[in-house]
């Protein structure tokens, strides 16, 4: 009885619809679990502040190095096929967001400068410089 269900599985094809529903349902099980830590609406990034040194010449002063913060790191952003109902003449469509500055304080330098009058006159030098950055839409201004 066992022998003639097998042999009925195997001509019909049953036995191997079954083997492919469980390949199926294995892989289903994998790609969910794989999943299991993602939350697809927390941004990934490490988009942070980060100090750049540089030295500064102003004529008729001194030079001196200045330690300012930019904004570096990953953003998140895609490609994918637009869909055929949005299609405007670009078969992909791209999105994207870049490392920005989004809040600055101000860096203050006192630098000593030659003045005519006198031998040594100390100058105020005002940079900016991130205090926060942020993941925001790319832009080329």
């Amino acid at each position: 009885m066992a022998q003639e269900m097998r042999l009925w599985a195997l001509s019909s094809g049953v036995g191997l619809t079954l083997a492919r529903f469980i390949n199926v349902l294995v892989l289903v099980a994998l790609m969910a679990i794989s999943t299991l830590g993602y939350n697809r609406n927390r941004p990934i990034t490490d988009c942070a502040p980060q100090g750049h040194k540089r030295l500064i010449s102003v004529p008729g002063c001194l030079e001196f190095n200045a330690t300012t913060n930019g904004c570096r790191g990953y953003c998140p952003s895609c490609a994918y096929p637009t869909p055929i109902w949005l299609s405007d003449d670009r078969p992909i469509t791209s999105e994207a967001q870049c490392c920005s500055i989004k809040d600055t304080h101000s860096v203050v330098y006192r630098v000593r400068c030659f003045d005519k009058i006198r031998p040594f006159v100390f100058k105020t030098f005002v940079f900016k410089s991130a205090s926060t950055c942020e993941c925001s839409s790319c832009s080329n201004d």
